[in-house]
C-alpha cells in the first residue's frame, strides 16, 4: 500500500515549513536521487520502483517512515528481499548516515520510536437527504358521461318488380301470387272514326270529249336488254335476270413519296472532291426514273415499207472514270517550267546589297614585360651549348 495514499497533504506541507536547514537541504539535493538511481540500475529495478524508492526516502527525512520499518516498504517495493538488502544497505551508508545527528536533533527518539504515519481516519458516512414527498394528485373533476349513440332501425325496403319472372318481392320477403299478362284486363277498344263522306261523280256533259293521250312508247335504245327464257328439263321456263355491267373505277397513282431535305452537304476542300460531288451529280441525273410516256393512238398502217438498214446507233454513255477525268482538267492548272520559274523569280528579286566591310584598325605594339635586375641562372638547366 502506498503512503500517498495515506499521509495527507496538509501535513507533508507543515513539515516541509518546519524541516531544519540542514535537513532541508539534504532533501532538495541532487546527490541524493541520483545515488537512490543509480542503486536502482545496478540492481536492474525499473523506472517506476525508482521512483517509489524516492518518496520512501523523502518521507523517512519528514519524519512519517521509522528506520526500523524502512527495510520493509523496500521489500514490498521490489518483492525481493536480497534487492531490498542491497537498496537498504547503500541508502543508510550513503544518505541517511551523514545527516543521522540532524534527524535525531529534528526528532528525538520519534526516529526509531513514532510510528510511521498516523492513518487517516474513516470517512464519515454523510446520510443523504430524505426524498421529497411527492404532491399528491389533486382530485379530477367527474368527467361527463359522453352520450349513447342514436340506434336507427332499418324501415322495411318497398317491394320491387322482377321484369323477367313477372313476380313482386314484398320487403318481409314473402312471394306474392304470380302476375301473368294474360290475367291483366285488357284496355278498351279505340272508338272508329266517322267514315268521310264521297264527293258526288260528275254528270256527263253533252259536248264531245277528247280522247285520252296514247301512252309513250319507249324506244328499242331506251329498252332494257331482255334474256331469253331458258327451258328446263321439266319444262317450265325460267328467265335469267340481267346481269348489268359495272362501272370501271378510274385508278388513282400515289403520288410521288416527297423528297427529304436534310441539310446541305459541306463544301468540297479539294479539286478532288469537287469533281467526284459533279460526277455523282450527273450520275444521279441519269438514273433518274424518266417519266413515263403518255399512250399515243396507233397510227393508220400506209402500207410503205423501209428497208433494213442494219443495227441502230445509240449514243455514247461516258463512263465514271471518263466523268472524272474530265472533272479534274477542269481544276488542274498548266504545269510550270521550273527554269523559267527560276528565271522569273530572280528578276523580280531586288539586287542585293553588298556586304560591308570590315573596319581597320591601327596595328598596336604589344609592350614587353620590363626585365629583371638580375639573372638568376638554374644550375640545373642545360646550358644551350
Amino acid at each position: 500500500m502506498r503512503l500517498t495514499n495515506i499521509i495527507k497533504t496538509e501535513e507533508i506541507e507543515r513539515r516541509l515549513e518546519a524541516l531544519p536547514d540542514d535537513l532541508e537541504k539534504a532533501f532538495e539535493d541532487e546527490r541524493t536521487g541520483r545515488i537512490i538511481f543509480e542503486a536502482g540500475r545496478k540492481l536492474g529495478l525499473p523506472i517506476d520502483q525508482v521512483g517509489e524508492v524516492v518518496e520512501l526516502v523523502g518521507y523517512a527525512m519528514l519524519g512519517f517512515v521509522k528506520a526500523s520499518d524502512l527495510l520493509t516498504h523496500l521489500t514490498e517495493i521490489t518483492g525481493d528481499s536480497k534487492k531490498a538488502d542491497e537498496l537498504g544497505t547503500a541508502i543508510n551508508q550513503n544518505i541517511f548516515l551523514p545527516i543521522r545527528d540532524a534527524l535525531k536533533r529534528a526528532y528525538g527518539n520519534q526516529w526509531t520510536d513514532t510510528p510511521a504515519a498516523t492513518p487517516m481516519p474513516p470517512p464519515v458516512a454523510v446520510q443523504p437527504p430524505p426524498p421529497p414527498k411527492l404532491e399528491q394528485p389533486a382530485p379530477q373533476a367527474a368527467m361527463p358521461k359522453k352520450p349513447e349513440p342514436l340506434i336507427i332501425h332499418p324501415l322495411p325496403s318497398r317491394p320491387r318488380e322482377t321484369g323477367d319472372s313477372g313476380e313482386r318481392v314484398a320487403g318481409n320477403g314473402q312471394r306474392i301470387a304470380d302476375i301473368r299478362p294474360e290475367k291483366l284486363p285488357l284496355p278498351p277498344p279505340a272508338a272508329k272514326p266517322a267514315p268521310v263522306p264521297a264527293a258526288p261523280a260528275p254528270r256527263p256533259s253533252a259536248a264531245p270529249t277528247q280522247p285520252p293521250p296514247k301512252p309513250v312508247e319507249k324506244s328499242e335504245a331506251t329498252k332494257p336488254p331482255v334474256t331469253p327464257p331458258i327451258i328446263s328439263p321439266l319444262g317450265t321456263r325460267t328467265t335469267m335476270p340481267t346481269v348489268q355491267p359495272k362501272p370501271e373505277t378510274p385508278k388513282v397513282e400515289p403520288p410521288a413519296p416527297s423528297r427529304v431535305e436534310g441539310p446541305p452537304p459541306p463544301p468540297p476542300s479539294s479539286a478532288y472532291d469537287r469533281a467526284k460531288a459533279a460526277m455523282e451529280k450527273e450520275l444521279a441525273a441519269l438514273q433518274r426514273p424518266q417519266p413515263a410516256a403518255t399512250a399515243k393512238p396507233p397510227k393508220e398502217d400506209s402500207g410503205q415499207r423501209i428497208a433494213d438498214s442494219g443495227p441502230g446507233v445509240l449514243p455514247a454513255v461516258p463512263t465514271t472514270k471518263e466523268l472524272l477525268q474530265r472533272e479534274i482538267e477542269k481544276f488542274r492548272q498548266p504545269a510550270v517550267d521550273s527554269q523559267q520559274h527560276m528565271a522569273d523569280s530572280i528578276k523580280k528579286s531586288p539586287p542585293s546589297t553588298p556586304a560591308p566591310k570590315p573596319l581597320k584598325l591601327p596595328q598596336e605594339k604589344i609592350p614587353k614585360p620590363p626585365a629583371p635586375d638580375k639573372y638568376e641562372v638554374d644550375p640545373y638547366k642545360e646550358s644551350p651549348e
